[in-house]
């Protein structure tokens, strides 16, 4: 399983990428954020 974490400032993009992340196998979606540091501290 990969474990995927994605930051980005637009919330439709990350929205997109979660659902194509999600309806792969092997793929799983863990975390998301709106910038680089905010997901640094989430991880």
């Amino acid at each position: 399983m990969i474990r995927i974490a994605v930051a980005g400032d637009h919330q439709l993009v990350l929205d997109g990428l979660k659902a194509l992340i999600n309806g792969q196998d092997g793929f799983e979606f863990v975390a998301e954020a709106n910038d680089g540091k905010r997901l640094v501290q989430i991880i």
